[in-house]
């Protein structure tokens, strides 16, 4: 399974869902259930950087991934 992380700079409640309901939208494996999208950090924290050593989740986004995952009826592994 690929797996891609999508930064966008200083967005409302409201413009994160509008970038998600576009993705939605345009992407039709993603329609088909082939795939999830979640958006995990609402905020500037951990953001990426020039330098690849820094570019790593914190363990809230990591939290937050797994507790959206679990409302879906996903199951979570530790």
């Amino acid at each position: 399974m690929a797996r891609f992380i999508l930064d966008v700079a200083n967005i409302s409640e409201d413009t994160c869902n509008a970038v998600m309901n576009a993705i939605m939208g345009e992407v039709p494996i993603v329609a088909k259930g082939i795939s999830t999208l979640h958006c995990i950090d609402k905020t500037n924290s951990n953001q990426f950087y020039d330098d690849p050593n820094r570019n790593k989740l914190s363990q809230s986004q990591i939290d937050s991934y797994n507790l959206q995952l679990k409302q879906d009826g996903y199951p979570v592994y530790s």
